[in-house]
């Protein structure tokens, strides 16, 4: 039997089409490793860790539990006041300022790991720290910035051992508790959201950048920018596209998160002003809110509240916010870093995140921008280029050509095998076709399937004349 490797990923190990065996691979691998959070269902002071790891052996193994002792919004809120950009200290101007600030940041990340971390799950950090790639973190909670926690710890000796901070150490990702991520990413159209007249030159350049993302991903239809608020909102609920890019200015509100606003030309955005639905018959895209406070999240009464938690609720495929004031400068090279990293490199989305991280951090590392960012999403995530799709496309009609062809009841057995034969022929090309031999090979298999002996008004007449126009078009013949 031979065996043909295909790109295309549906649930099943194989499929077979006659003597030829198609071998299925996987999407996209799990996470190396899933840290669960959950907060206590009566007293939200209360956190429980769980891990889950096939790779090194964790079935959403306990890990322990954290009770604070005051109020965790109001600690976390402290933290984010001392990160603003804006509302902190005066940026430090020589080495030794900007070297406290660097060693400040570290300072703030050892204690959010001394103190929201169970010891369980600390001592257990240090075995499997290096065996982890790509972290998840499904979580119910809104508010801890998992990004900045930094571990330590005391050896027997005496020694004190430093670890990076969680968002240098691994490709990481967070996930709200609810309905799951997406692993791939379909291109499509692209557009930028900022208000009319922006007077910020790194804002302006971004745009400029966003506006040409097809440079990067031929798949990518880049579409003029959207700069009021009701083209947005009837742009989320209406269209298929693939990314939506905001460069704009935000603002958290705390008591009523979803009354977070974005400003534009007209006004502000809300997260309640949006009642979307990705999923289905519409593309998840990839929404980024490069806006100071983007993405925040809070408890709005019964619910999640903010952008990040409105957004996954719809079913975004991948959701990108900052979690405090970010510089504009630095915000710039991140978008451009990220994009080329995630459309024209290909990496996976937790991989291209954690690059534009590192460039920033390597630009300003005193500076809290780089620390800002969250990403929501399959850390595995991938885009997936027009020519996978269309692959992808045809992959689907030649099954569907071939579970017709094996239940067509008024085939014999001979024009029957014929058929798959040929099917097994164009599966095995299966890609555009340049070469004059190839082409008429494909002819030749698509002629067959087309003169198979049945009645005109049979499903299997009724294929071949849907489907096998649209293989010859893929093909190029």
């Amino acid at each position: 039997m031979k065996e043909v490797i295909v790109d295309r990923f549906i649930e099943s190990d194989n499929c077979v089409v006659g003597s030829m065996q198609l071998k299925v691979l996987p999407i996209s691998p799990p996470p190396d490793l899933e840290l669960c959070v959950e907060l206590d269902r009566y007293n939200h002071k209360i956190i429980y860790f769980s891990v889950h790891s096939r790779a090194i052996g964790y079935s959403f193994a306990n890990f322990g539990q954290v009770t604070l002792q005051a109020s965790p919004l109001e600690k976390i809120q402290a933290v984010y006041e001392q990160l603003n950009v804006k509302t902190a200290c005066t940026p430090p101007t020589d080495l030794t300022q900007k070297t406290f600030a660097e060693k400040r940041l570290a300072v703030l990340g050892n204690e959010l790991w001394k103190e929201l971390i169970p010891e369980q799950l600390k001592q257990e950090y240090w075995k499997f720290k290096d065996r982890v790639k790509t972290l998840l973190i499904t979580s119910d909670e809104p508010w801890i910035p998992w990004e900045l926690i930094k571990p330590y710890r005391y050896k027997d000796n005496g020694n004190r051992e430093e670890s990076l901070f969680w968002c240098q150490q691994f490709d990481m990702s967070r996930w709200l508790a609810g309905p799951s991520a997406c692993d791939e990413l379909y291109v499509g159209p692209s557009r930028a959201v900022a208000p009319h007249n922006t007077s910020l030159a790194a804002v302006k350049e971004e745009l400029n950048f966003v506006n040409n993302l097809h440079s990067l991903n031929s798949g990518i239809e880049s579409l003029q920018p959207l700069h009021n608020r009701t083209d947005v909102i009837d742009w989320l609920r209406e269209e298929n596209f693939s990314i939506l890019h905001f460069a704009c200015h935000g603002a958290f509100d705390n008591t009523l998160p979803n009354e977070s606003t974005i400003k534009l030309s007209d006004g502000v955005l809300c997260p309640s002003d949006i009642g979307i639905r990705f999923a289905g018959q519409r593309l998840r895209p990839l929404i980024f809110i490069n806006a100071c406070h983007g993405g925040r999240n809070d408890f709005n009464f019964t619910k999640l509240g903010g952008w990040a938690a409105q957004l996954l609720e719809a079913r975004v495929g991948v959701f990108i916010g900052a979690l405090w004031e970010i510089s504009d400068e630095l915000a710039l090279h991140f978008t451009r870093e990220f994009y080329r990293e995630f459309l024209e490199k290909g990496r996976i989305v937790s991989h291209a995140f954690r690059k534009a991280r590192e460039t920033i951090r390597n630009l300003a590392p005193y500076d809290p921008t780089w620390l800002s960012y969250v990403l929501y999403a399959d850390p595995n995530c991938r885009i997936q280029d027009l020519d996978d799709q269309e692959k992808a496309s045809i992959y689907d009609l030649l099954l569907q050509l071939k579970a017709i062809v094996e239940t067509e009841p008024g085939l014999d057995i001979d024009d029957r095998e014929e058929a798959i034969e040929q099917l097994q022929i164009l599966a095995t090309i299966r890609q555009k076709i340049d070469d004059v031999p190839t082409k008429k090979i494909a002819k030749k298999a698509i002629k067959i399937l087309k003169g198979t002996p049945v009645s005109n008004y049979s499903p299997l007449a009724e294929a071949c004349s849907a489907i096998l126009p649209e293989i010859a078009k893929y093909l190029g013949i």
